[in-house]
């Protein structure tokens, strides 16, 4: 599951008020508790860099396993394509757009999620999943 920031910022913050009562409870000033919360902001900001950063987000080497057999590789599912014309297309695909795919479809991953994993731009994402949904939309319609 991806890092969510919002998430993880809201239960910071409920944290952060919940040490505040106690604080203000134990007589602390102000100015101690602020310190604190600036620490506590910090380590959370570098907790937050360190997740959206760390290699496994970068990229997956998990194996997709076929639902039936579970003993394909991630492109499984090209040889599972009963129209042959169609399974052509897709072999026709380079290994790089078939992962795209993959991710895309199958892993459920995000614009921005796979641009992370594959190292580009989630813009280049964009581009070319939209151009897949093109060529398989020319075959969808018989040209």
């Amino acid at each position: 599951m991806s890092y969510n920031h919002a998430r993880e910022f809201k239960k910071f913050e409920a944290c952060q008020r919940r040490l505040r009562k106690q604080y203000e409870r134990l007589g602390m000033p102000e100015a101690d508790i602020a310190a604190l919360y600036q620490t506590d902001l910090q380590e959370f900001n570098s907790d937050r860099r360190y997740e959206e950063h760390k290699p496994e987000r970068m990229v997956n080497c998990e194996p997709l396993v076929s639902p039936e057999d579970g003993a394909h590789s991630r492109l499984w599912w090209v040889e599972e394509i009963n129209d042959p014309i169609l399974a052509m297309r897709l072999k026709s695909l380079s290994e790089a757009d078939l992962e795209l795919l993959t991710l895309y479809a199958f892993d459920e991953f995000g614009q921005a999620e796979i641009a992370g994993k594959l190292g580009i731009s989630q813009a280049a994402v964009s581009k070319k999943l939209a151009r897949l949904k093109k060529f398989l939309n020319i075959f969808a319609s018989g040209l």
